[in-house]
């Protein structure tokens, strides 16, 4: 009975990692020229493009076929792209909490009075507010035709 339980668990557990060896996840592989690093985006992730033509698109992207992806029903060719940012969602939520908090601090600076309470609020608000417009833009890197190449990987079924 141990023997067979076993023997089932371990073809279950083979057949699952076989699935998933086997299966392609579609998205953008991003390659440096020197070849030294690959990044691989999601379809459906958050990204940020900017065109040669001097356009900029920013949400979820789709992949339309091996040379275009979609982005709020944008159609985007890949050649055209000249620079492509991943944006995470760590950074959108930072950014808002640090806004909700600036905001916080300058209404709680202006409504608390006396003399030097609004000057000190509103002053450390603006500081605040300006962080969060500053800060989680540090962390999103630039990935620039020059240093790096993009392809479309997509599942062949």
């Amino acid at each position: 009975m141990k023997i067979a339980t076993l023997l089932f668990l371990l073809i279950l557990f083979l057949f699952g990692t076989t699935q998933t060896i086997f299966a392609q996840e579609e998205g953008i592989q991003i390659t440096h020229h020197k070849g030294k690093r690959v990044k691989f985006v999601k379809e459906g992730k958050r990204i940020k493009v900017f065109t040669d033509s001097g356009e900029k698109y920013k949400g979820r992207y789709t992949i339309i076929d091996e040379e275009t992806i979609q982005i709020k029903g944008q159609d985007i060719k890949l050649e055209d792209i000249y620079l492509f940012k991943k944006k995470s969602l760590f950074n959108t939520i930072t950014k808002s909490v640090i806004f909700v908090v600036g905001t916080s601090v300058m209404i709680g600076g202006i409504a608390s009075g006396g003399v030097f309470g609004p000057a000190i609020g509103v002053s450390f608000g603006v500081v605040t507010y300006l962080v969060g417009l500053i800060v989680p833009e540090i962390f999103v890197k630039n990935l620039d035709e020059d240093r790096w190449s993009y392809k479309i990987i997509a599942n062949s079924n």
